[in-house]
């Protein structure tokens, strides 16, 4: 059951939690439709008649709040699943992340939190034909991994969202990290991150998880990923972004050139964007065509630097290790931007995510920063209120696509875009 589908079928009294666990459920496990004959049965405890037990997670906390789906194969393998990269939560998220991966090590989480999901197969079902029908199954095959265990975190129902798994060894050593894609938006982003990595490999001073896998199972899309260094710490300070130089060397790492704006590849794109956006959203398209119209008149002659972007250049994404800096979520990744998109981004996802400013004070920071940021990256003076424009057209571009790609509107761009868009136009 796709989660497009999946979103009617719950009624709306039903707690957030046990929503999105719902559609976990349905899925990783659950083919799309209602199929009462597929060999798979997933239940809060109980074994069916003529089914065996496989898999089975402790939901945590409870169903009704569910933040995690605990792997209870192994004792060890449970307490790794919440508590392996401490060093990347918040201090408050880490005490609680610790005692609980302690309680389980002990064996006494297990006891205190009841609440199990337990993943069952027809006692028919052929041990050969286990990767048809259960994603673990199909990862052990292609990983040559015999005993992985998989553990999942629960996040709330998004159109936009991927499941990520983690893959641990029965005692508890890291294995990898999972990204499912399940409609086309996220099949679309799966696929861009295997490419991204394969393609910018290790740089200096920076560490790039390696491509362990990439391929389909069912109609979904998957890319297997190395583990990080155990040793990774969160970036500390959300306003200060990491030196100009890591992301000058993602700019250059799969090549880069100098062009007049109008002449560039990046021009052409997002001219061919907004015309695929018109089809549906005029209004929207119009005020994003304005925007460039006036971009191109003040800037479109003015010589500028492209190259890759990361393209999710945020301070969850990234964090350090022995003084290496380590960078992931590479799914938004492209190799044609104007350099210093990134610190751009930077700045509108701090505003957005972590002060809750809404759309309109995310703008307005990348507005505001963007003359003192964009000088680290050689981006001409003239230029730099012409690259925020085009950020943020950028931006919501994205929004569009993955609205096109299998999701719906998210609340806090969609109508918001039309109005900051004026507003930009207005400011100049």
């Amino acid at each position: 059951m796709k989660e497009t589908e999946a979103v009617p079928s719950l009624a709306a009294e039903t707690p957030p939690g046990l929503r999105a666990l719902q559609n976990l459920v349905s899925q990783l496990w659950l083919p799309e439709g209602e199929v009462t004959s597929w060999p798979v049965r997933v239940t809060s405890g109980e074994v069916p008649p003529g089914f065996r037990a496989v898999e089975t997670y402790a939901v945590v906390p409870s169903p009704e709040r569910a933040r995690f789906l605990v792997p209870l194969a192994t004792a060890a393998a449970a307490a790794a699943s919440v508590g392996r990269y401490n060093g990347l939560r918040e201090p408050g998220t880490r005490v609680f992340r610790f005692l609980l991966g302690l309680g389980y090590r002990l064996r006494i989480a297990q006891r205190v939190i009841r609440h199990r999901l337990v993943v069952c197969v027809d006692e028919r079902l052929d041990e050969r034909a286990l990767p048809g029908h259960l994603l673990s199954a199909h990862l052990r095959e292609v990983l040559g991994e015999a005993d992985v265990v998989v553990g999942a975190g629960v996040h709330r129902i998004d159109p936009h969202h991927k499941p990520v798994l983690q893959l641990f060894s029965p005692a508890g050593k890291p294995v990898g990290y999972v990204k499912v894609g399940w409609n086309d938006a996220t099949r679309t982003m799966v696929a861009t991150e295997a490419e991204a990595l394969s393609l910018v490999g290790d740089m200096n001073e920076m560490h790039v998880p390696r491509v362990l896998h990439e391929g389909t199972w069912r109609d979904y899309r998957l890319t297997v990923t190395a583990p990080l260094p155990e040793t990774v710490r969160r970036h500390r300070e959300p306003d200060r972004l990491p030196a100009a130089r890591f992301s000058l060397a993602v700019a250059e790492s799969t090549g880069g050139y100098v062009a007049p704006l109008r002449a560039s590849g990046f021009w052409r794109g997002i001219r061919e964007e907004v015309a695929i956006v018109a089809a549906e959203e005029a209004e929207l398209a119009a005020a994003m065509g304005r925007v460039l119209d006036r971009v191109e008149l003040t800037c479109g002659d003015v010589s500028l630097r492209f190259g890759r972007w990361h393209g999710d250049w945020v301070p969850w994404n990234l964090a350090w290790a022995d003084g290496t800096l380590c960078v992931w979520d590479w799914e938004h990744s492209g190799g044609d931007a104007p350099v210093g998109f990134d610190s751009l981004h930077w700045r509108f996802q701090v505003a957005m995510e972590l002060r809750d400013l809404g759309l309109r004070g995310a703008v307005s920071a990348v507005i505001g920063a963007a003359h003192d940021d964009l000088a680290e990256y050689g981006v001409p003076e003239e230029a730099r209120h012409c690259l925020a424009d085009l950020y943020l057209v950028e931006m919501f571009l994205r929004v569009c696509r993955l609205k096109r790609g299998g999701g719906w509107w998210s609340d806090r761009f969609h109508p918001h875009m039309i109005d900051e868009l004026a507003r930009m136009e207005r400011s100049r």
